[in-house]
């Protein structure tokens, strides 16, 4: 019976973790499109780990970050993607 209970509350943490809001591959790629003034179709996009992504198109290149935060007085997270300093290496 513990082992059921243990179970269930594993169950119930991940659910809640997953129902968490995340950033958008559409965002991702409307971000990346105005940022590099570059229709959508010219991207390439690579992942650098769970939370960055590389994109290139149009002879430009940025690197991106998934980011949540929560304003003041806002009961929501809201999920996007910023773009990070360009640190010049091309991946």
């Amino acid at each position: 019976m513990r082992l059921l209970g243990r179970l269930a509350a594993i169950g119930w943490a991940m659910a809640a973790w997953s129902c968490r809001p995340q950033a958008t591959q559409a965002q991702l790629r409307a971000a990346a499109a105005h940022d590099l003034n570059c229709p959508d179709d010219n991207l390439r996009y690579r992942t650098l780990d769970d939370r960055r992504r590389w994109v290139a198109g149009c002879g430009k290149s940025a690197t991106y970050e998934a980011s949540c935060e929560r304003r003041d007085g806002d009961d929501q997270e809201r999920c996007g993607w910023r773009q990070l300093p360009d640190d010049g290496v091309e991946r």
